[in-house]
């Protein structure tokens, strides 16, 4: 049923790949349809983007407070984006060992709904949403390194605000390290807009919002 699934998704990705060319549009969303079509076939949540003409299958996995082995997903993401932008950036917020690494996994999950980004067998991102007041918050968003530059990013955060909406939250906001240059021009890229600072016992982060 997979690969049924796959082909209708290539069918809809050619369809909306001559509109692209017909318009010129750089980047087109079939999201909805996909949704719509696909994940009444066979069963799950596929979302299909169309990303500088190459069709992308992502697949959404919750995380439960006994899957041990979701949280040992999400524990290796974060270790290496940590690594990774200690290397790059001289960033250490997130570069901690692997069990300290796992034990903030788990009260995580405690505490808010934490998602695996899958694409194809391979488990690529992870985000955590949780919804306070009229607010719909995020945090941890990250992919693997290797993963960079593909629009995983946008993926999550498109996703990120369509919760939001479907849990009747008209703002999404989180918070960025302070120094991470490149997280927040990120966002801002994306139509987030700082609204203050915020403290914690190590780091000073930015806070960020988005009206939808």
């Amino acid at each position: 049923m997979l690969e049924k699934g796959v082909a209708i998704g290539a069918i809809l990705t050619l369809v909306v790949g001559m509109t692209q060319f017909i318009f010129k549009l750089r980047y087109c969303e079939v999201d909805d349809v996909v949704d719509n079509v696909i994940g009444t076939i066979i069963g799950v949540k596929l979302s299909v983007y169309l990303w500088k003409g190459i069709a992308v299958v992502y697949k959404i996995k919750k995380v439960g407070l006994f899957d041990f082995s979701g949280q040992i997903r999400v524990n290796s993401i974060l270790y290496n984006c940590g690594k990774d932008m200690a290397e790059k950036y001289d960033l250490h917020h997130w570069d901690n060992s692997h069990f300290k690494n796992f034990i903030i996994v788990v009260f995580c999950v405690l505490k808010n709904s934490v998602y695996l980004v899958s694409e194809e067998d391979n488990y690529v991102a992870t985000f955590q949403t949780r919804k306070v007041g009229e607010m719909f918050r995020f945090e941890k968003l990250a992919c693997l390194p290797e993963m960079s530059g593909k629009g995983i990013g946008m993926f999550c955060i498109n996703t990120i605000e369509k919760m939001a909406l479907k849990m009747s939250c008209k703002k999404v906001c989180m918070e960025v390290y302070a120094p991470s240059k490149h997280a927040l021009d990120f966002y801002l890229h994306r139509g987030y807009k700082v609204c203050g600072n915020t403290k914690t016992l190590k780091y000073s982060e930015i806070r960020m919002e988005k009206v939808l």
